[in-house]
């Protein structure tokens, strides 16, 4: 992962030995263990978080491919040209009437 060698770890032990004192040694450790457990800790957290972010846009993907479906559906079942044949309307009968009924009431209104 950080493509450290054998020998750069050795150095770097080399000079931690002459740097610290051999009774700081054992906190030493424990510091630095600490630190990595945190790190490790850190980054399972991020990838979960991760992951969980995927699986909610997947979710959500699948929720916005359903509702298209659905509407497709809804568009296919209740096709308007459908229902004027089903009810025997058509454009054309729809404006006859309403001139009819205009011409009804011209006619009653010379009657009054």
């Amino acid at each position: 992962m950080f493509d450290i060698s054998l020998s750069e770890i050795g150095f770097v032990l080399i000079i931690a030995i002459l740097i610290f004192k051999p009774e700081d040694w054992p906190e030493i450790v424990r510091s630095i263990s600490k630190i990595i457990n945190k790190i490790k800790n850190l980054y399972s957290d991020i990838t979960n978080e991760f992951k969980q972010t995927i699986n909610d846009l997947d979710e959500q993907g699948d929720i916005k491919s359903q509702i298209t479906d659905l509407n497709g559906e809804l568009q296919n079942t209740y096709d308007i040209s459908d229902l004027e044949q089903y009810y025997n309307l058509d454009s054309n009968d729809k404006t006859n009437e309403d001139n009819g009924d205009q011409t009804n009431n011209k006619n009653n209104s010379d009657k009054v």
